[in-house]
């Protein structure tokens, strides 16, 4: 099933939001995964998933190697971590459950030039770019972050193909932030009007 990169976007922020997440939160959420679907990876699974992590308090601490922030999800614990980074370097993460997701939120906040790179417990990174993302995710687990000089080769993907189950998924958590219809509702001005009925 083909969306556009708008209706993706629009859609996760809403199901984040149904899910009880903060508007910010959700919203950078969404424009991570909007961006891996750009780039050919499955970006909606990766923010639903996320998304539906049980929120739990994570902890930033600042150590001789860098930052350490423990485990928590990363719809809260990526873009923390991604502030830090402009501050120092590296952030090493307790646990991330969704590395992809990460990978999204780093191609936001990457620097004009370089890349950020993003190592898991496999010893490969993942090189992500504003152009691209150059390598495999790692999967969930600890993971190192840091700025790096790497400038990717990857050229931007067009396809916007969405696994519909996802999808549907997606629009479901998104139709809870939907107000149910009643005149008062419709007199109020949602949705068609009584004019607009004839």
């Amino acid at each position: 099933m083909h969306r556009s990169l708008n209706e993706i976007e629009k859609t996760l922020i809403k199901a984040g939001v149904g899910l009880g997440w903060p508007l910010g939160l959700a919203e950078e959420t969404a424009s991570a995964a909007t961006w891996l679907v750009s780039q050919g990876r499955d970006g909606v699974a990766a923010a639903l998933n996320a998304l539906r992590a049980e929120f739990s308090k994570a902890t930033a601490e600042r150590t001789a190697h860098g930052w350490q922030i423990d485990p928590g999800p990363v719809v809260a614990t990526g873009p923390t971590a991604l502030d830090l980074l402009e501050l120092a370097s590296p952030i090493h993460l307790g646990h991330v459950d969704q590395p992809l997701l990460l990978a999204g939120l780093a191609a936001m906040r990457a620097p004009a030039t370089g890349s950020i790179e993003i190592l898991g417990q496999s010893g490969t990174p993942l090189f992500v770019c504003r152009d691209g993302l150059e390598g495999t995710a790692p999967h969930p687990g600890p993971i190192r972050l840091a700025p790096c000089p790497h400038q990717s080769s990857h050229t931007a993907g067009r396809g916007i193909a969405v696994d519909e189950r996802h999808w549907s998924e997606a629009e479901r958590l998104a139709a809870l932030t939907y107000v149910p219809a009643s005149d008062a509702s419709r007199t109020a001005g949602a949705g068609a009007g009584a004019i607009d009925n004839e």
